[in-house]
């Protein structure tokens, strides 16, 4: 009974020693790249210094002499914040996404290595200006400072993977044009399905679940014809006269709008967007504010990964987008030929 009990107390103790020694490497791994928003830091390669400030949201704002530095700055920053959903990013777009996660999504890579998001990027590249280029580079400059500075205390995704983030390169900020291009296309969710419900029934149902756009008549672009068929027209009357005869009010506007200063709280415009962008965690943009004195006041939301504000406003007007919901692919099915050509 007395060798039991020993027995029990030294697993009750490795038990406890498992716990303490697991809860520290927790707490470490997963705050070990906690940045220290306080902490003055030396970037190689600033003309001059820039001066960060941050909120208290903590979003950044930065204040340079020119722009390479505040692109520098901002490379530097979003790392800080966001390294490991920007390499996540960079490992979609060019197809490497099984070398950290296994076998599973090998097919996801080579779905994502045939939309050749590189190839295409580069073309992007190669006809932007000289100053772009150099934005690019000083960007991904700064992320690489924040690499090679953090050594081994990176955010904890890279210690439970067993990896360190690759240097960055101007063409994966590119590829983040074709990032978002896919996940606003809509062809890929519905292309397939309509295919697949037109071979489930005969022709004539088919027609009555598929819409027939060359019988689409109306139009919302400025200038454009009115509708021919006065027999629609009278319909869609009809139907809106219902509505307002059960009391009911239909608001016809997009999700992008603006309202005048004069009827707002404020006295300030207001003006809002909606990007159709799925929710994510972390969200998938970077609020953030550059300013370069007599070149460049704006504040707005950035892609983790690229340097520019995409949505936002400067001291003289904001801008913002909306999907446009358009059909913009084909699908074939190919018939691959037994004769080796």
């Amino acid at each position: 009974m007395k060798q039991f009990r020993t027995i029990l107390l030294g697993l009750l103790i490795l038990i406890v020693l498992g716990a303490v020694a697991g809860s520290v490497f927790i707490r470490y791994t997963s705050k070990k790249a906690l940045p220290d928003y306080n902490k003055d830091v030396i970037l190689q390669g600033l003309v001059s210094e820039v001066r960060v400030y941050r909120d208290s949201f903590a979003i950044p704002h930065i204040l340079a002499t020119n722009e390479y530095d505040a692109y520098r700055a901002t490379g530097y920053l979003m790392a800080q914040d966001r390294l490991w959903q920007m390499d996540l990013l960079r490992r979609l777009t060019t197809g490497r996404l099984s070398e950290i996660f296994g076998k599973d999504l090998v097919t996801a890579d080579q779905l994502f290595r045939s939309l050749r998001f590189t190839e295409k990027s580069q073309m992007v590249i190669d006809s932007c200006s000289n100053e772009v280029r150099l934005c690019l580079q000083a960007f991904a400059d700064g992320i690489n400072q924040y690499i090679s500075e953090k050594g081994n205390k990176l955010p904890p995704e890279f210690t439970i993977l067993g990896y360190k983030p690759e240097p960055w390169e101007p063409i994966h900020s590119a590829n983040l044009i074709g990032y978002m291009s896919w996940g606003l296309t809509m062809a890929w969710q519905t292309e397939v399905v309509l295919y697949k419900a037109a071979m489930a029934t005969d022709e004539a149902h088919a027609r009555e679940l598929i819409p027939d756009l060359e019988m689409q008549k109306l139009f919302v672009h400025p200038g454009s014809p009115l509708p021919e068929d006065a027999e629609f027209v009278s319909a869609l009357d009809q139907i809106d006269q219902v509505i307002k005869d059960l009391g009911l009010q239909v608001f016809q506007a997009s999700n992008n709008w603006a309202v005048a200063g004069k009827k707002s709280k404020t006295g300030k415009p207001l003006f809002a967007n909606d990007m159709h962008l799925e929710l994510n965690a972390p969200g998938i943009w970077y609020q953030i504010h550059q300013e370069v004195p007599g070149k460049l006041n704006v504040t707005g939301v950035a892609l983790p990964g690229q340097p520019f504000v995409i949505c936002g406003h400067n001291e003289r007007i904001a801008w913002g987008m909306t999907n446009v919901m358009l059909d913009d692919m084909d699908f074939y099915i190919e018939t691959l030929s037994e004769v080796d050509t």
